[in-house]
């Protein structure tokens, strides 16, 4: 399964809009709410514009 992982990453990594990035297992949360909530959910994939939020 982790083989499949891995080549989604890469496709998404390859398809990736212009002016934007995909970044994979990337925190969502503040280090400071993490230990907060007690845990450090990451998502698995995400895009974000290389100009923003």
């Amino acid at each position: 399964m982790r083989d499949l992982a891995r080549a989604l990453q890469h496709r998404f990594r390859g398809a990736c809009p212009a002016g934007s990035r995909c970044t994979f297992e990337d925190r969502i949360m503040s280090p400071g709410l993490q230990r907060r909530l007690g845990f450090a959910p990451r998502a698995d994939m995400r895009l974000t514009r290389d100009d923003g939020p």
